[in-house]
């Protein structure tokens, strides 16, 4: 079942991954796959996260299924916020033939945007949103 939009996830709604320094930030995205609903969920961790279409010669650290998305479409920097509790997610556009759009503001190639916890960013088809994952 797809996780409540409530901007809030438990680690059940996340894919384990063995990255490290996971930031308590996950991307989240789902669709239709042979007939079926799925709802898939990525961990970002500190640092640069590159998200982009699956391929084996040149992988990115979140692969997505959609042929409309570039090899190394986006990439989310996280970072401490400074003098603050939280982090911050800074969206850079590194390749992207089709606009990249965070909520209803379209970005090119080299652009970039800081990300709010349930924003929408469309790469390709594919719809991910920023949620906050909630710590134990």
């Amino acid at each position: 079942a797809p996780p409540a939009d409530d901007g809030v996830l438990t680690e059940t709604d996340v894919v384990k991954v063995k990255r490290k320094k996971r930031s308590g930030g996950a991307l989240v995205w789902g669709g239709f796959l042979g007939g079926l609903l799925f709802s898939k969920a990525e961990h970002l961790n500190y640092g640069d996260n590159i998200i982009g279409r699956k391929d084996n010669a040149k992988p990115s650290d979140i692969s997505i299924d959609d042929s409309f998305v570039s090899r190394q479409s986006i990439n989310i920097k996280v970072s401490l916020a400074p003098g603050m509790a939280g982090n911050t997610y800074k969206l850079t556009v590194l390749t992207a033939a089709n606009p990249v759009f965070v909520n209803s503001n379209s970005l090119e190639t080299g652009e970039y945007t800081f990300l709010n916890y349930n924003d929408k960013i469309k790469i390709g088809h594919t719809v991910l949103t920023l949620k906050k994952l909630k710590k134990k």
